[in-house]
Protein backbone atom coordinates (compact mmCIF):
# COMPACT_ATOMS: atom_id res chain seq x y z
CA UNK A 1 0.00 0.00 0.00
CA UNK A 2 1.50 3.34 -0.69
CA UNK A 3 1.46 5.83 1.71
CA UNK A 4 1.43 9.45 1.29
CA UNK A 5 3.19 12.31 3.00
CA UNK A 6 0.42 14.19 5.16
CA UNK A 7 0.45 17.94 3.27
CA UNK A 8 4.28 17.67 4.66
CA UNK A 9 4.71 20.98 2.08
CA UNK A 10 1.91 23.04 4.02
CA UNK A 11 2.39 22.01 7.41
CA UNK A 12 6.09 22.30 7.69
CA UNK A 13 7.60 25.24 5.49
CA UNK A 14 10.31 26.72 7.74
CA UNK A 15 8.93 29.67 9.46
CA UNK A 16 11.22 32.68 10.03
CA UNK A 17 9.71 33.48 13.18
CA UNK A 18 7.31 31.75 16.01
CA UNK A 19 4.35 33.41 16.15
CA UNK A 20 4.34 34.13 20.51
CA UNK A 21 0.79 35.10 20.28
CA UNK A 22 -0.21 31.42 20.00
CA UNK A 23 1.49 30.05 23.12
CA UNK A 24 -2.28 30.66 25.06
CA UNK A 25 -3.75 29.02 22.34
CA UNK A 26 -0.97 26.16 22.89
CA UNK A 27 -1.18 26.81 26.90
CA UNK A 28 -4.88 25.93 26.59
CA UNK A 29 -4.07 22.30 26.16
CA UNK A 30 -3.67 21.59 29.96
CA UNK A 31 -6.74 21.21 31.11
CA UNK A 32 -6.48 20.79 34.51
CA UNK A 33 -5.23 18.34 37.18
CA UNK A 34 -4.58 14.82 36.61
CA UNK A 35 -7.49 13.15 34.63
CA UNK A 36 -8.12 9.45 34.71
CA UNK A 37 -7.49 9.15 31.18
CA UNK A 38 -3.87 9.45 31.17
CA UNK A 39 -3.07 6.48 31.28
CA UNK A 40 -6.34 4.57 28.84
CA UNK A 41 -5.57 2.70 26.26
CA UNK A 42 -7.25 3.69 23.09
CA UNK A 43 -6.46 6.15 19.77
CA UNK A 44 -4.08 9.13 20.41
CA UNK A 45 -5.76 12.09 18.76
CA UNK A 46 -3.56 14.28 16.60
CA UNK A 47 -3.97 18.26 16.22
CA UNK A 48 -2.05 20.52 14.11
CA UNK A 49 -1.41 24.52 15.24
CA UNK A 50 -0.72 26.51 11.85
CA UNK A 51 0.79 29.12 13.85
CA UNK A 52 3.61 27.24 14.95
CA UNK A 53 3.65 24.41 13.03
CA UNK A 54 2.93 21.77 15.99
CA UNK A 55 0.89 18.87 16.16
CA UNK A 56 -0.39 17.73 19.64
CA UNK A 57 -0.82 13.98 20.59
CA UNK A 58 -3.73 13.24 23.29
CA UNK A 59 -5.75 10.56 24.30
CA UNK A 60 -8.81 12.61 25.32
CA UNK A 61 -11.38 13.06 22.88
CA UNK A 62 -12.65 15.94 25.05
CA UNK A 63 -9.38 17.75 25.38
CA UNK A 64 -9.00 17.22 21.29
CA UNK A 65 -12.61 18.82 20.60
CA UNK A 66 -11.92 21.67 22.98
CA UNK A 67 -8.96 22.28 20.80
CA UNK A 68 -10.38 21.92 17.31
CA UNK A 69 -13.79 23.72 18.49
CA UNK A 70 -12.38 26.38 20.47
CA UNK A 71 -8.81 27.43 20.09
CA UNK A 72 -7.83 26.91 16.29
CA UNK A 73 -6.48 23.80 16.27
CA UNK A 74 -6.57 21.80 13.28
CA UNK A 75 -7.84 17.55 13.43
CA UNK A 76 -5.77 15.27 11.78
CA UNK A 77 -7.42 12.23 12.86
CA UNK A 78 -6.17 9.11 15.23
CA UNK A 79 -2.07 8.88 14.84
CA UNK A 80 -2.00 5.39 16.39
CA UNK A 81 -3.28 3.57 19.41
CA UNK A 82 -1.70 3.68 22.66
CA UNK A 83 -1.54 -0.32 24.29
CA UNK A 84 -3.19 -0.85 27.55
CA UNK A 85 0.09 -1.99 29.37
CA UNK A 86 3.85 -0.79 28.66
CA UNK A 87 6.01 2.06 29.04
CA UNK A 88 4.64 5.74 30.34
CA UNK A 89 5.08 8.79 28.14
CA UNK A 90 5.22 12.26 29.65
CA UNK A 91 3.70 15.09 28.06
CA UNK A 92 5.38 19.08 28.49
CA UNK A 93 5.40 22.30 27.72
CA UNK A 94 7.66 24.64 27.32
CA UNK A 95 5.55 28.29 27.08
CA UNK A 96 8.57 30.23 26.03
CA UNK A 97 8.93 27.84 23.49
CA UNK A 98 5.51 27.24 22.42
CA UNK A 99 5.71 23.87 22.04
CA UNK A 100 5.27 20.60 23.62
CA UNK A 101 7.34 17.53 24.39
CA UNK A 102 6.89 13.40 24.64
CA UNK A 103 9.21 11.36 26.39
CA UNK A 104 9.43 8.01 28.18
CA UNK A 105 12.39 9.11 30.39
CA UNK A 106 11.37 10.61 33.90
CA UNK A 107 14.53 11.89 34.63
CA UNK A 108 14.90 13.81 31.34
CA UNK A 109 11.12 15.08 32.47
CA UNK A 110 12.63 15.87 36.06
CA UNK A 111 15.78 17.58 33.90
CA UNK A 112 13.43 19.91 31.86
CA UNK A 113 11.05 20.57 34.88
CA UNK A 114 14.06 21.39 37.31
CA UNK A 115 16.65 23.73 35.47
CA UNK A 116 14.76 24.36 31.77
CA UNK A 117 11.42 26.05 32.01
CA UNK A 118 9.57 23.35 31.26
CA UNK A 119 6.00 22.18 32.95
CA UNK A 120 5.25 18.82 33.13
CA UNK A 121 1.66 18.17 31.48
CA UNK A 122 -1.08 16.29 34.14
CA UNK A 123 1.10 16.88 36.74
CA UNK A 124 3.42 14.27 35.95
CA UNK A 125 1.13 11.98 35.14
CA UNK A 126 1.98 9.78 31.67
CA UNK A 127 0.10 11.23 28.66
CA UNK A 128 -0.11 7.55 27.35
CA UNK A 129 1.93 4.37 27.19
CA UNK A 130 4.30 3.38 25.09
CA UNK A 131 4.72 -0.28 23.61
CA UNK A 132 3.56 -2.53 20.86
CA UNK A 133 5.12 -3.37 17.24
CA UNK A 134 4.83 0.04 15.73
CA UNK A 135 7.27 2.54 15.24
CA UNK A 136 6.43 6.21 16.18
CA UNK A 137 9.28 8.06 15.03
CA UNK A 138 10.77 11.35 16.44
CA UNK A 139 12.27 14.10 14.09
CA UNK A 140 13.23 17.65 15.49
CA UNK A 141 13.45 20.92 13.72
CA UNK A 142 16.05 23.47 14.93
CA UNK A 143 14.40 26.12 12.56
CA UNK A 144 11.45 26.38 13.94
CA UNK A 145 12.58 26.64 17.60
CA UNK A 146 13.91 22.91 18.35
CA UNK A 147 9.98 21.79 17.53
CA UNK A 148 9.87 17.39 17.46
CA UNK A 149 7.43 15.83 15.51
CA UNK A 150 6.32 12.19 16.14
CA UNK A 151 4.75 10.20 13.35
CA UNK A 152 3.95 6.22 12.51
CA UNK A 153 3.82 7.13 8.91
CA UNK A 154 7.33 5.48 7.54
CA UNK A 155 7.31 7.74 4.34
CA UNK A 156 6.18 11.00 6.28
CA UNK A 157 9.29 10.05 8.45
CA UNK A 158 11.79 9.99 5.25
CA UNK A 159 10.73 13.00 3.67
CA UNK A 160 10.02 15.65 6.31
CA UNK A 161 14.40 15.84 6.09
CA UNK A 162 13.92 17.61 2.61
CA UNK A 163 11.62 20.30 5.16
CA UNK A 164 14.53 21.01 7.77
CA UNK A 165 13.81 17.96 9.90
CA UNK A 166 16.22 15.92 11.68
CA UNK A 167 15.11 12.15 11.93
CA UNK A 168 16.13 11.37 15.78
CA UNK A 169 14.88 7.26 14.93
CA UNK A 170 11.94 5.50 17.17
CA UNK A 171 10.59 7.43 20.37
CA UNK A 172 8.21 4.95 21.64
CA UNK A 173 5.82 2.51 20.23
CA UNK A 174 1.99 1.85 19.78
CA UNK A 175 0.00 -0.86 19.44
CA UNK A 176 -1.47 -0.22 16.09
CA UNK A 177 -1.87 2.67 13.50
CA UNK A 178 -4.81 4.92 13.77
CA UNK A 179 -6.55 6.47 10.80
CA UNK A 180 -4.59 9.43 10.09
CA UNK A 181 -6.86 12.01 7.38
CA UNK A 182 -4.98 12.79 4.13
CA UNK A 183 -5.48 16.78 5.25
CA UNK A 184 -5.96 18.48 8.19
CA UNK A 185 -9.79 19.82 9.22
CA UNK A 186 -10.32 23.38 11.01
CA UNK A 187 -13.34 23.36 12.59
CA UNK A 188 -16.56 25.96 10.86
CA UNK A 189 -17.85 28.80 12.03
CA UNK A 190 -21.58 28.17 11.31
CA UNK A 191 -23.76 25.14 12.07
CA UNK A 192 -26.76 24.02 9.77
CA UNK A 193 -29.67 21.49 10.67
CA UNK A 194 -30.36 18.15 8.83
CA UNK A 195 -27.24 17.31 7.16
CA UNK A 196 -24.77 19.99 5.80
CA UNK A 197 -20.82 20.43 5.01
CA UNK A 198 -18.60 22.42 7.01
CA UNK A 199 -15.91 24.87 5.25
CA UNK A 200 -13.20 21.66 4.68
CA UNK A 201 -16.19 19.83 2.58
CA UNK A 202 -16.76 16.89 5.41
CA UNK A 203 -20.32 16.04 5.62
CA UNK A 204 -22.66 16.18 9.30
CA UNK A 205 -25.72 15.20 10.71
CA UNK A 206 -27.75 17.05 13.15
CA UNK A 207 -30.85 16.56 14.71
CA UNK A 208 -32.61 19.90 16.06
CA UNK A 209 -29.30 21.76 15.36
CA UNK A 210 -27.58 19.50 17.54
CA UNK A 211 -24.40 17.42 15.45
CA UNK A 212 -25.14 13.85 16.10
CA UNK A 213 -22.10 11.56 17.12
CA UNK A 214 -20.96 7.69 16.56
CA UNK A 215 -23.10 6.03 14.85
CA UNK A 216 -26.26 7.19 12.69
CA UNK A 217 -29.14 5.64 11.19
CA UNK A 218 -30.18 8.56 8.32
CA UNK A 219 -31.40 9.04 5.21
CA UNK A 220 -29.10 9.55 2.46
CA UNK A 221 -28.74 13.02 1.25
CA UNK A 222 -30.02 12.52 -2.20
CA UNK A 223 -32.71 10.06 -1.75
CA UNK A 224 -34.90 9.86 2.05
CA UNK A 225 -35.63 6.70 1.00
CA UNK A 226 -32.64 5.49 1.16
CA UNK A 227 -31.35 4.31 4.83
CA UNK A 228 -27.85 4.18 5.35
CA UNK A 229 -25.44 3.77 8.28
CA UNK A 230 -23.01 6.27 9.60
CA UNK A 231 -20.20 6.71 11.16
CA UNK A 232 -19.82 10.35 12.95
CA UNK A 233 -16.02 10.68 14.32
CA UNK A 234 -16.39 12.11 18.17
CA UNK A 235 -13.96 15.03 17.89
CA UNK A 236 -14.91 16.40 14.58
CA UNK A 237 -18.22 15.49 14.88
CA UNK A 238 -18.29 14.85 10.83
CA UNK A 239 -19.55 11.71 8.88
CA UNK A 240 -16.37 9.44 8.55
CA UNK A 241 -14.83 8.00 5.01
CA UNK A 242 -12.27 5.52 3.75
CA UNK A 243 -11.15 2.92 6.55
CA UNK A 244 -11.85 3.66 10.13
CA UNK A 245 -12.00 1.08 13.68
CA UNK A 246 -14.50 1.04 16.11
CA UNK A 247 -14.59 -0.91 19.02
CA UNK A 248 -11.71 -3.79 17.68
CA UNK A 249 -14.05 -3.70 14.13
CA UNK A 250 -12.99 -2.21 10.69
CA UNK A 251 -15.59 -0.49 8.43
CA UNK A 252 -15.64 1.71 5.02
CA UNK A 253 -17.42 4.78 5.23
CA UNK A 254 -17.85 5.10 1.24
CA UNK A 255 -17.90 7.77 -0.97
CA UNK A 256 -21.75 7.94 -1.00
CA UNK A 257 -21.13 10.49 1.82
CA UNK A 258 -19.84 8.46 3.91
CA UNK A 259 -22.58 5.58 4.29
CA UNK A 260 -20.90 2.19 5.57
CA UNK A 261 -20.38 -0.19 3.04
CA UNK A 262 -22.73 -3.36 3.86
CA UNK A 263 -23.45 -6.50 2.15
CA UNK A 264 -20.52 -5.93 -0.85
CA UNK A 265 -16.99 -6.70 -1.29
CA UNK A 266 -13.98 -4.91 -1.85
CA UNK A 267 -9.98 -4.62 -1.76
CA UNK A 268 -8.91 -3.59 1.67
CA UNK A 269 -5.37 -0.71 1.52
CA UNK A 270 -3.30 -3.89 1.51
CA UNK A 271 -5.10 -5.57 -1.82
CA UNK A 272 -6.73 -8.05 0.21
CA UNK A 273 -10.70 -8.79 -0.83
CA UNK A 274 -12.93 -8.43 1.95
CA UNK A 275 -16.78 -8.46 2.55
CA UNK A 276 -18.96 -6.53 4.77
CA UNK A 277 -21.99 -7.94 6.57
CA UNK A 278 -25.04 -6.22 6.67
CA UNK A 279 -23.72 -4.09 9.78
CA UNK A 280 -20.94 -3.20 7.85
CA UNK A 281 -18.56 -5.46 10.25
CA UNK A 282 -15.31 -6.62 7.57
CA UNK A 283 -13.99 -9.71 7.44
CA UNK A 284 -12.02 -11.24 4.84
CA UNK A 285 -14.10 -12.77 2.02
CA UNK A 286 -15.27 -16.28 2.55
CA UNK A 287 -13.29 -17.12 -1.07
CA UNK A 288 -9.82 -16.42 0.85
CA UNK A 289 -10.27 -18.76 3.69
CA UNK A 290 -11.52 -21.79 1.19
CA UNK A 291 -8.31 -21.26 -1.06
CA UNK A 292 -6.03 -20.97 2.34
CA UNK A 293 -7.70 -24.43 3.48
CA UNK A 294 -6.91 -25.55 -0.31
CA UNK A 295 -3.50 -24.74 -0.07
CA UNK A 296 -2.58 -26.68 3.01
CA UNK A 297 -2.80 -29.90 0.23
CA UNK A 298 -0.08 -28.66 -1.85
CA UNK A 299 3.99 -28.27 -1.04
CA UNK A 300 6.69 -26.01 -3.26
CA UNK A 301 10.46 -26.13 -3.51
CA UNK A 302 10.41 -22.60 -1.80
CA UNK A 303 9.12 -20.56 0.71
CA UNK A 304 6.51 -19.71 -1.52
CA UNK A 305 3.14 -21.03 -3.35
CA UNK A 306 0.70 -19.95 -5.41
CA UNK A 307 -2.87 -20.71 -6.09
CA UNK A 308 -5.68 -19.44 -8.97
CA UNK A 309 -9.10 -20.44 -8.68
CA UNK A 310 -11.04 -19.57 -12.44
CA UNK A 311 -14.10 -19.51 -11.45
CA UNK A 312 -13.65 -16.65 -8.86
CA UNK A 313 -10.87 -15.21 -10.40
CA UNK A 314 -8.55 -14.71 -7.44
CA UNK A 315 -4.96 -16.05 -7.23
CA UNK A 316 -3.80 -16.21 -4.10
CA UNK A 317 -0.01 -16.00 -2.68
CA UNK A 318 0.88 -17.66 0.34
CA UNK A 319 3.88 -18.01 2.34
CA UNK A 320 5.24 -21.09 4.63
CA UNK A 321 5.25 -20.83 8.71
CA UNK A 322 6.57 -24.08 10.20
CA UNK A 323 4.10 -26.46 8.28
CA UNK A 324 1.38 -23.88 7.65
CA UNK A 325 0.91 -22.04 4.49
CA UNK A 326 -0.06 -18.31 5.51
CA UNK A 327 -1.83 -16.06 2.81
CA UNK A 328 0.12 -13.13 1.88
CA UNK A 329 -1.22 -11.36 -0.89
CA UNK A 330 -4.93 -11.82 -2.39
CA UNK A 331 -5.77 -10.30 -6.07
CA UNK A 332 -8.53 -10.28 -8.16
CA UNK A 333 -7.28 -11.17 -11.74
CA UNK A 334 -8.62 -12.30 -14.55
CA UNK A 335 -8.36 -16.22 -16.02
CA UNK A 336 -9.01 -17.72 -19.41
CA UNK A 337 -12.00 -17.06 -21.73
CA UNK A 338 -14.47 -20.11 -22.37
CA UNK A 339 -12.67 -20.63 -25.90
CA UNK A 340 -8.94 -20.16 -23.98
CA UNK A 341 -9.44 -21.81 -20.59
CA UNK A 342 -6.70 -21.36 -18.25
CA UNK A 343 -4.47 -24.95 -17.94
CA UNK A 344 -5.87 -26.81 -14.30
CA UNK A 345 -3.23 -28.58 -12.73
CA UNK A 346 0.03 -28.04 -10.94
CA UNK A 347 2.91 -26.48 -12.19
CA UNK A 348 6.06 -24.64 -11.25
CA UNK A 349 7.67 -21.23 -11.82
CA UNK A 350 10.16 -21.59 -14.36
CA UNK A 351 11.48 -18.15 -15.99
CA UNK A 352 10.43 -14.88 -16.30
CA UNK A 353 10.37 -10.94 -18.85
CA UNK A 354 10.55 -7.73 -18.45
CA UNK A 355 7.38 -7.57 -21.70
CA UNK A 356 5.97 -9.37 -24.28
CA UNK A 357 4.62 -8.50 -27.59
CA UNK A 358 0.92 -9.47 -28.78
CA UNK A 359 -1.14 -8.64 -31.62
CA UNK A 360 -5.62 -9.39 -31.69
CA UNK A 361 -7.70 -10.56 -33.94
CA UNK A 362 -8.27 -7.33 -34.90
CA UNK A 363 -4.83 -6.00 -35.61
CA UNK A 364 -4.30 -3.94 -32.47
CA UNK A 365 -0.42 -4.54 -31.15
CA UNK A 366 -0.45 -4.67 -27.50
CA UNK A 367 2.22 -4.91 -24.86
CA UNK A 368 2.13 -7.36 -21.06
CA UNK A 369 4.79 -6.36 -18.89
CA UNK A 370 6.72 -8.09 -16.15
CA UNK A 371 5.43 -11.66 -16.78
CA UNK A 372 6.17 -14.95 -15.25
CA UNK A 373 6.27 -17.82 -16.94
CA UNK A 374 4.57 -21.41 -15.02
CA UNK A 375 4.03 -23.61 -17.99
CA UNK A 376 4.98 -23.64 -21.41
CA UNK A 377 3.32 -20.33 -22.72
CA UNK A 378 0.71 -20.42 -19.96
CA UNK A 379 2.01 -16.42 -17.98
CA UNK A 380 1.10 -14.32 -14.94
CA UNK A 381 0.99 -10.26 -16.71
CA UNK A 382 -0.20 -7.65 -16.61
CA UNK A 383 -3.21 -6.44 -18.17
CA UNK A 384 -3.00 -5.78 -22.09
CA UNK A 385 -1.19 -1.76 -22.85
CA UNK A 386 -1.35 -0.32 -26.07
CA UNK A 387 2.28 -1.42 -27.67
CA UNK A 388 4.79 -0.14 -26.19
CA UNK A 389 2.96 2.34 -23.93
CA UNK A 390 1.26 2.55 -20.75
CA UNK A 391 -2.09 3.67 -22.46
CA UNK A 392 -4.14 0.54 -20.97
CA UNK A 393 -6.06 -1.77 -24.11
CA UNK A 394 -7.82 -3.78 -22.11
CA UNK A 395 -8.18 -3.16 -18.35
CA UNK A 396 -10.57 -6.07 -17.53
CA UNK A 397 -10.22 -7.66 -14.03
CA UNK A 398 -12.51 -10.16 -12.42
CA UNK A 399 -13.75 -11.81 -15.69
CA UNK A 400 -12.43 -14.96 -17.71
CA UNK A 401 -11.34 -12.80 -20.56
CA UNK A 402 -7.75 -14.40 -21.46
CA UNK A 403 -5.97 -15.91 -23.80
CA UNK A 404 -5.44 -18.60 -21.21
CA UNK A 405 -2.63 -16.67 -18.71
CA UNK A 406 -3.47 -15.04 -15.93
CA UNK A 407 -3.46 -11.39 -16.17
CA UNK A 408 -3.47 -9.41 -13.43
CA UNK A 409 -2.67 -5.32 -11.87
CA UNK A 410 0.82 -4.33 -13.27
CA UNK A 411 2.02 -3.75 -9.55
CA UNK A 412 0.86 -7.23 -8.88
CA UNK A 413 2.83 -9.04 -11.77
CA UNK A 414 5.89 -7.24 -11.03
CA UNK A 415 5.60 -8.05 -7.73
CA UNK A 416 5.49 -11.89 -8.81
CA UNK A 417 8.23 -11.13 -10.99
CA UNK A 418 10.32 -9.77 -8.18
CA UNK A 419 9.85 -11.84 -5.19
CA UNK A 420 9.06 -15.41 -6.41
CA UNK A 421 11.39 -17.86 -7.41
CA UNK A 422 11.23 -20.44 -9.80
CA UNK A 423 10.69 -23.84 -8.31
CA UNK A 424 7.97 -21.92 -6.82
CA UNK A 425 4.82 -24.35 -7.28
CA UNK A 426 1.49 -23.19 -8.67
CA UNK A 427 -1.84 -24.99 -8.64
CA UNK A 428 -4.70 -23.81 -10.29
CA UNK A 429 -7.97 -25.55 -9.94
CA UNK A 430 -11.74 -24.46 -10.46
Amino acid sequence: MSKTLLSTGRRFAAVAALVLAACACVAATMLGATPAYATESGPVYRLYQPATSEHLYTTDAYEARVLYEMEGWGYEGVSWNAPSSGTPVYRLYNSELGSHLYTTDENEMNELVANYGWTADFDGSPIFLSGGTVNVYRLYNEDLNGLHHWTTNENEYNVLPDYGWTQESVGFYAESNGLTYTRTHYYPEAMNSGWAYDSDGLLRYYIDGTPQLLWVIAPSPDDPNDIERYYVDPVTRCVTTGWFDVDGYTYYGTDNYGAVARNTYMQNPFNEWVEFDNDGVCTHAATVAEMEAEAQNHESETEWLILVNTTTDFLGVFHINGTVWEPYEYWRVSCGASDSSTVLGEYSITGRGASFDGTKDDGTAYTCYWYTQFYGNYLFHSILYYQGTMEEYDPTIGANVSDGCVRMDIDHAEWIYDYIPDGTYVYIYE
